[in-house]
């Protein structure tokens, strides 16, 4: 088996919430993208050698993503006032195409518009959703268990691996 394009790993999270909404959220979808076959399609200014958050996308029971316009964004600067929270946003969620650099400040243009797309759909505040999203990325070490299983060993895909990794 090939891996030929951008490889989005989405891991059912299932929320067991007594939240009540009218949304239709039921769960939310940990997507992961591998920044070396996204590189591939843009040049990327950062090549974090890990997978990346991409969103935690709220869904509905049928994995329709939800989006909800009235949901208004949230106020990044003041919440990059906590240090680590940015460093962390930065580390975990980058914008790999910026040329902007390591400063979570420069950065908020787009997690404001990954809120917009996935964010905005859940029933959370802002501040629960986003460490959320951090805390289950850490959670996952979706590398670390790929290569036990040697899915890096496939043709076509160890050569590309070696050479991003080195």
């Amino acid at each position: 088996m090939k891996i030929n394009f951008c490889i989005f790993i989405v891991l059912f999270v299932y929320c067991i919430s007594s939240v009540e909404n009218n949304s239709g959220f039921d769960h939310f979808w940990l997507v992961l993208s591998w920044p070396p076959v996204y590189c591939l399609q843009i040049r990327c200014e950062r090549k974090p050698t890990d997978f990346v958050l991409h969103g935690l996308w709220p869904v509905n029971s049928t994995g329709h993503s939800l989006k909800n316009s009235t949901n208004g964004t949230p106020n990044f600067y003041s919440m990059l006032r906590n240090h680590s929270f940015g460093i962390e946003m930065d580390e975990h969620w980058p914008s790999l195409g910026s040329k902007e650099g390591r400063d979570p400040y420069k950065h908020i243009r787009f997690w404001e518009h990954e809120w917009e797309e996935h964010g905005s759909g859940q029933p959370y505040g802002d501040t629960y959703y986003l460490q959320s999203a951090i805390r289950l990325r850490k959670s996952v070490n979706l590398l670390r268990i790929l290569r036990i299983k040697e899915y890096f060993q496939m043709e076509g895909v160890t050569g590309k691996l070696g050479t991003w990794m080195q």
